[in-house]
């Protein structure tokens, strides 16, 4: 059946109903002027009962019994003696008039159904296509997960390294953020993020105070550089606060990292997003008090570098890049953890 463009459809839905009431008008009509005083109530229930099921069942499914009411009618004729030779005429008119009504009936329910469930398909497709939550102006947790899924499927399948990096973001000690500047902190990183990282990188909200970073194709050392930017980046970042005014965002907020990285070769399954959930956990331990951002990070590495690449020794060191940091963010040295 062939969908009906949204435009019309209800015009066209209105055309069926006019169509089926006058069929089911003269069907009606047919039944008293065919059919006893006593037993037209008989043909009248079967009418609206066959009528009921193609409307609930549709065509398809609702076929064969509205065959098998019909069958019933005619019987139920020949039993009582109202189907005869003189009025054949009649009887095959009233026949038929029935058949129409729960052929209209059913075709209506088919139509309806499709409709539906183009509706269903076109509003699930622009929830799909709702990726972003506007308030922070990053990709949606559902769909970032999702993405995850992927690029992890794709990294193990072709033997490349992928990072996740997460950026938990909390208020000062002492501070508590009031609703309109949790969501000034989130945007001002969000949006630094964004503006660091690469064209492929996919930055993405986890929950209401974490941001995931999927880096496609990075290992350790490229984690640690872009960290180092983003830090860097940071350290200068401002907000807008309610007020109107520009604040540092060093003020308002406490940065820190974590990150976990699939090396390119895994005999074992693996969940990166709980690997660098582990290593976030161990840094918010590690950098305590009053400082921005991690002194100090360490990393979840998973699997080992594929025996035909060279793209990091599967148990080098490293140490994020400062040389073209100022110094106002410390070097971060990690304590790698094997998995």
């Amino acid at each position: 059946m062939k969908p009906v463009n949204s435009s019309n459809h209800a015009q066209y839905f209105l055309n069926i109903l006019i169509i089926l009431t006058v069929v089911l008008s003269l069907a009606v009509a047919a039944i008293i002027f065919n059919n006893a005083l006593r037993s037209a109530p008989i043909f009248l229930f079967l009418l609206v009962a066959g009528m009921v099921i193609m409307a609930v069942r549709g065509l398809a499914r609702g076929g064969l019994l509205g065959l098998l009411i019909i069958s019933i009618s005619i019987i139920t004729k020949q039993f009582i003696g109202s189907w005869s030779r003189d009025t054949l005429g009649f009887n095959l008119l009233e026949t038929l008039l029935m058949a129409g009504v729960f052929s209209f009936s059913g075709y209506y329910h088919d139509h309806l159904r499709t409709y539906f469930d183009e509706y269903n398909d076109a509003k699930l497709k622009l929830q799909i296509l709702d990726l972003e939550d506007t308030s922070v102006g990053l990709i949606k947790p559902s769909i970032g997960i999702l993405r995850l899924k992927e690029e992890n499927d794709r990294a193990i399948r072709y033997k490349r390294p992928i990072s996740l990096a997460l950026i938990l973001v909390l208020p000062k000690p002492g501070k508590e953020w009031s609703g309109g500047e949790k969501l000034s902190v989130m945007r001002a990183v969000a949006t630094t993020v964004k503006d660091t990282t690469r064209v492929l990188d996919i930055p993405f909200l986890l929950n209401s105070d974490k941001i995931a970073l999927i880096l496609t194709d990075t290992e350790i050392n490229g984690t640690n550089k872009v960290i180092n930017n983003i830090q860097r980046q940071l350290n200068n970042g401002r907000i807008v606060t309610q007020t109107g005014t520009s604040e540092l965002l060093q003020q308002y907020a406490q940065i820190r990292f974590g990150y976990s990285v699939f090396l390119g070769y895994s005999k074992k399954s693996f969940d990166m997003l709980e690997a660098a959930e582990l290593s976030l956990t161990r840094n918010v331990e590690t950098n305590v008090g009053g400082i921005f951002q991690n002194l100090f990070i360490d990393w979840e590495i998973i699997g080992e570098t594929p025996s035909f690449s060279t793209i990091l020794p599967a148990k080098a060191k490293g140490v994020l890049d400062t040389s073209e940091s100022d110094q106002s963010t410390p070097p971060a040295i990690e304590n790698n953890q094997q998995q």
